[in-house]
């Protein structure tokens, strides 16, 4: 069975004939732009490896990984059981967010690593904020940044780096 929809680009339409299969990747491309066969398929493989549904939401998370640590995503499913573990064990610890210099010491202390200050300043860049001591920061910028602090160790950690 066959679907037909219709697409805007520069003000022009076209129509655009897919089959159900292709369904994700319309909606990853209506998210995020165009992509080549070759991306699709690395999403595809990463969205199975780390059990992410490829519906819209499941999408919107893949999206937001690309955004938050570009170069080293796909590093996802190995830090996936972590980042779950971590958030549901230091949630006393940061209850609704965190001063950085809090954060920054539950990331050092939790992870065991000692990142660079300039490291520290790029995670909080990539987050969409910018590190201060003082400052407070919510629960999902904490989140984002501790992301980011578990791909920076599965990274400078694993077999053959």
């Amino acid at each position: 069975m066959r679907d037909t929809a219709l697409h805007w680009k520069n003000a022009e339409i076209y129509v655009c004939i897919h089959t159900p299969m292709e369904q994700p990747r319309i909606i990853y491309e209506a998210i995020n732009g165009r992509c080549s066969d070759s991306h699709w398929s690395k999403i595809k493989k990463l969205a199975a490896t780390a059990d992410i549904p490829l519906d819209r939401e499941g999408l919107k998370v893949i999206v937001n990984l690309r955004k938050i640590n570009p170069r080293y995503f796909n590093l996802y499913p190995q830090i996936k059981n972590q980042l779950t573990e971590y958030g549901q064990s230091i949630t006393g610890e940061l209850g609704t967010g965190a001063t950085g210099e809090k954060l920054i010491k539950v990331i050092t202390n939790s992870l065991g690593i000692s990142p660079d200050v300039t490291t520290i300043y790029r995670w909080f860049y990539r987050s969409g904020t910018n590190f201060k001591k003082s400052q407070w920061y919510d629960r999902k910028t904490a989140m984002m940044i501790l992301t980011n602090a578990l791909i920076f160790k599965a990274k400078k950690y694993r077999i053959g780096a």
